[in-house]
């Protein structure tokens, strides 16, 4: 990959943390004050952010801790880039460039925010504790511990999703941390080095050379487009005996790749695979993985093939946390991957309102349970808006009336208040 390419790749990742605190309402303005009568003795409430991706970090750049005395708990003390991740598998990018230490982040002068090394493992919200467990490789003699909160900032992230299938975790290699890609990175480097042995026969070499992307997704093609890079550029150098032997495969469950952004984009993509060499196979499903090969079923034919691969990564979607899942129920929210929040990232469900949030790739306000809840959040409010004498119910002509002041944000509802205005409305 040239420069040029990387550079405009990194300065891309970079601008998202610039503005990313605008994709999320709550860290525009503080939060409402006196949420808990209790906490009136301390100047600050005790705000505590679970997590320590792009969500968290997003707050911790815009919070005021003058008004909060914050915590952050996450297994890992770093924020990580991920969006470079796919270059740190071939080497474009170096691992510890894509990192940036917690405690560097943290609001106020030292000593105004703390971070605590620990995974969030059950929340009690009728209490307002999160129980934390240290599940490093050195722990003390106890290794959890209990933190109170005013507020609470569900921001964990999501883990990969392998929705079930046999084989993934223990012949597959995800890439959702900075280990991850370094894994990946090993291992090529192990193929490329074994198949340059003499006596490898040809066949051998081929398969251990094929490199199998499940997921047509950003991260899946990102890995693609990264490796393909790498065998145009560094292959013919490094292993010029190897370079007519390496294949890229992508399997994708959908009609094309990148189905979730605009068609001229997932076009695009399919077009320039197909000119590098890429072959992309849609509509398939991986229904098992082994140790040098993944068997596929096409979903529309139902004809089974097994693909062999040296190396196969693993990138379908999100997948849920215990975590997550514990506070969904408690919360009465339905089985989901994530939690439904209103327009205010609040979760939905929580007493009392405004006391937790949720972010990120946990949280999800675009499911049908989050769409119904907004539809009854903007019927609730239309309704006393419109209910100009307070009686509790809404005559024809408060009806009229809200919905010419909606004309503005929805004009065509004027053919609504013209028939109003006929006398067709009754």
């Amino acid at each position: 990959m040239s420069f040029r390419v990387f550079a405009r790749r990194a300065i891309a990742a970079t601008a998202c943390a610039g503005v990313g605190a605008a994709a999320y309402p709550f860290v525009s303005a503080p939060f409402p004050r006196a949420l808990n009568e209790e906490s009136n003795a301390s100047p600050r409430e005790r705000l505590v952010v679970l997590g320590s991706g792009w969500g968290a970090v997003a707050l911790l750049k815009n919070i005021d801790p003058t008004l909060y005395d914050v915590s952050v708990v996450s297994p890992r003390n770093f924020f990580l880039n991920t969006p470079l991740l796919p270059g740190v598998t071939v080497g474009t990018v170096e691992a510890r460039s894509l990192i940036e230490p917690v405690r560097a982040l943290l609001p106020g002068k030292p000593g105004d925010a703390s971070f605590f090394e620990a995974a969030a493992v059950a929340v009690d919200p009728v209490a307002r504790t999160v129980r934390c467990k240290d599940e490093s490789e050195i722990t003390a003699a106890n290794p959890e511990f209990t933190l109170p909160y005013d507020r609470l900032v569900v921001a964990v992230g999501a883990p990969p999703n392998t929705f079930g299938t046999p084989g993934v975790r223990q012949h597959a290699k995800f890439l959702k941390e900075v280990d991850d890609a370094i894994d990946i990175r090993r291992k090529l480097a192990d193929l490329f080095e074994t198949a340059s042995l003499p006596g490898v026969p040809e066949e051998e070499q081929r398969k251990m050379l094929s490199v199998l992307v499940v997921g047509g997704g950003p991260t899946g093609v990102e890995f693609a487009a990264e490796l393909h890079d790498f065998l145009r550029e560094d292959v013919p150098r490094l292993y010029p005996a190897l370079r007519d032997k390496i294949s890229i495969t992508v399997v994708q469950s959908a009609d094309h790749i990148l189905n979730t952004y605009d068609e001229r984009i997932s076009k695009y993509a399919e077009e320039k695979f197909a000119r590098d060499g890429i072959r992309i196979l849609t509509n398939r499903r991986v229904t098992d993985v082994a140790q040098s090969h993944a068997s596929v079923t096409c979903k529309k034919t139902k004809k089974k093939e097994k693909i062999p691969f040296g190396v196969c990564v693993w990138s379908t979607g999100l997948g849920t946390t215990p975590l997550v899942t514990s506070i969904a129920s408690a919360a009465g929210q339905p089985k989901r991957r994530a939690l439904s929040v209103d327009k205010y990232l609040q979760i939905r469900g929580l007493a009392p309102r405004g006391s937790a949030y949720a972010l990120g790739d946990c949280a999800d306000v675009k499911s049908k349970a989050a769409a119904g809840g907004e539809l009854l959040d903007e019927a609730d409010e239309l309704f006393k808006r419109a209910d100009v004498d307070k009686n509790g119910a809404v005559d024809r002509d408060e009806f009229v009336n809200i919905l010419k002041t909606l004309e503005k944000s929805y004009p065509q509802i004027a053919t609504l208040t013209k028939g109003a205005a006929d006398g067709a409305l009754r």
